[in-house]
């Protein structure tokens, strides 16, 4: 029953979900930020439960995905997001009657030498930071994953977050904060 119910849900969903951009206003050949967002949502949280609802992950499999419940729930979780998502476009749409403003191109005027300026020193300022933290952390977990494989890279992610030495103003957190600023 679970199978049917998964298959259906998996198999129909796409077809409402077309019927809801339809009637958002959109259109499914135009790039916008409704249907990157679509797109997005539908690619990473709703394609991948049918490796996991089949088990064909392997790695999935091993390391305990296994309730077909579960993922039956992640999947109508997925979709009735899409839905909250496309009916909060078309009220917003039709109900209140606002439209998106079109950027055009000819309208985006150039950064003034002020805004450079600022723009290279926040760059820069990251960069710095940025190189300080991986001199302190020695090691990073993607390049760790290619020259040596996952179970040593899972070290060094772990590692990448909590054993990062010192503490204050060059600690993880104070790093995590001056990234995420700017």
């Amino acid at each position: 029953m679970l199978k049917i119910a998964f298959l259906f849900l998996f198999f129909v969903s796409p077809f409402c979900i077309f019927y809801l951009i339809k009637m958002a206003g959109e259109k499914i050949n135009e790039i916008s930020i409704v249907s990157v967002t679509v797109a997005s949502i539908y690619i990473f949280s709703f394609v991948g439960t049918l490796p996991l609802f089949f088990m064909m992950d392997e790695y999935r499999v091993a390391t305990g995905v296994t309730d077909r419940g579960t993922v039956l729930l992640t999947l109508v979780c997925s979709f009735v997001n899409i839905i909250f998502f496309l009916g909060g476009v078309i009220f917003v749409r039709k109900i209140l009657q606002l439209r998106p403003l079109l950027i055009v191109s000819s309208k985006i005027s150039s950064l003034s030498v002020n805004q450079s300026l600022i723009s290279l020193f926040f760059l820069a300022f990251v960069f710095v930071i940025l190189s300080v933290y991986i001199e302190r952390i020695g090691e990073i977990a993607l390049f760790t994953v290619v020259e040596q494989g996952i179970a040593e890279a899972a070290i060094v992610r772990s590692n990448m977050g909590n054993n990062l030495e010192g503490g204050g103003i060059i600690g993880i957190t104070w790093f995590c904060i001056i990234l995420d600023f700017c």
